[in-house]
């Protein structure tokens, strides 16, 4: 799975040994369980669905290429369009 990711990303040989290394180190783990009071199942780590990284969206060179509904749902919520222009770039 290590190598599948790695491949995904486009990442560096190095990179990908240390992960690989790393991830065989983890399976190898035994779960401590008895220097705690907290009680819980086993975890199935093989069951778990993890996003490592989010998709990419293209980001806009003008407030003009916005989607004008979400530009009069924030007209609606009282912004202005010196505001909108300054939260351009966290929502976009």
């Amino acid at each position: 799975m290590v190598r599948l990711i790695s491949a995904k990303k486009n990442e560096p040989a190095f990179l990908l040994n240390s992960s690989a290394g790393l991830s065989a180190q983890w399976l190898k783990m035994e779960e401590s369980r008895d220097w705690s009071t907290v009680s819980h199942p086993v975890i199935d780590y093989q069951a778990l669905l993890l996003t490592t990284s989010p998709k990419q969206r293209d980001k806009k060179a003008a407030l003009d290429e916005v989607d004008p509904k979400l530009l009069e749902s924030l007209r609606q919520a009282w912004y202005s369009a010196g505001e909108q222009k300054r939260l351009k770039a966290t929502w976009l």
